[in-house]
């Protein structure tokens, strides 16, 4: 008499097979594949091409999702179920500049600089008025370097500090006025 051994992977997939058969005879439909899920969540807007997440959304408008049994963004799942993993170091970034949408197509990988210089290029970046820390205008700035009082003098006015009169004064800060 032989004794046939059985390997864990076989007896996993008989185990699956039963699974399935029992699923069947109970008419409960096939258990979808996280791609699947994924996919399910994602809403097309046509006029634009962008796949909006449907799932959580953080405040900043980024897409999350558990996958791997880790929490994800959800344009950096959709990259990896469509080309693979992400190197290391490397971020996934959108051509659409829109953070819900998951198209795969819209996403590019790039280096933090990348990331900082596609910012600037699209003119996103939150200098200036845009800063919500930001305690001048772009009118303060212009009295500010036409003023010719010192710095502390002008920085108590302003309420902030004489280095940051100065570099304004010498355009190393909010260089986009003049």
């Amino acid at each position: 008499m032989k004794i046939e051994y059985k390997t864990p992977e076989h007896i996993r997939l008989k185990a699956k097979e039963k699974a399935e058969l029992k699923r069947r005879e109970k008419g409960i439909k096939k258990k979808k594949t996280f791609k699947e899920n994924f996919k399910d969540r994602c809403f097309p807007i046509t006029e634009t091409g962008c796949f909006i997440w449907m799932g959580y959304i953080q405040k900043n408008g980024y897409g999350q999702v558990f996958m791997n049994g880790k929490l994800n963004r959800a344009h950096r799942a959709s990259w990896e179920i469509e080309y693979g993993a992400i190197p290391h170091s490397m971020n996934v970034l959108h051509k659409c500049d829109n953070p819900s949408c998951v198209n795969p197509a819209h996403l590019f990988l790039g280096t933090q600089a990348d990331n900082m210089r596609d910012m600037n290029n699209k003119n996103r970046e939150s200098c200036g008025e845009k800063n919500i820390h930001s305690k001048l205008t772009k009118e303060n700035i212009l009295a500010i370097r036409a003023d010719s009082r010192g710095s502390t003098i002008i920085a108590k006015q302003y309420a902030v500090t004489a280095p940051t009169i100065w570099a304004i004064q010498k355009y190393k800060t909010w260089k986009k006025v003049s």
